[in-house]
């Protein structure tokens, strides 16, 4: 397996807080901000996200 890297990265890479906020594919559902979290679609058991990268 290939490992990626991107560099221009790396600056939010170390700004990420650790300290277990939970995950995000759990708590931006849970915002009700579908544009301002890229989510496209919902339904009863799935939604649909962009990735902003």
């Amino acid at each position: 397996m290939n490992r990626m890297w991107a560099p221009w990265r790396t600056k939010y890479i170390n700004t990420i807080d650790r300290k277990g906020k939970g995950c995000i594919f759990c708590a931006m559902p849970k915002q009700r901000q579908d544009k301002k979290n890229l989510i496209l679609f919902r339904s009863k058991h799935c939604y649909v996200i962009m990735n902003l990268f």
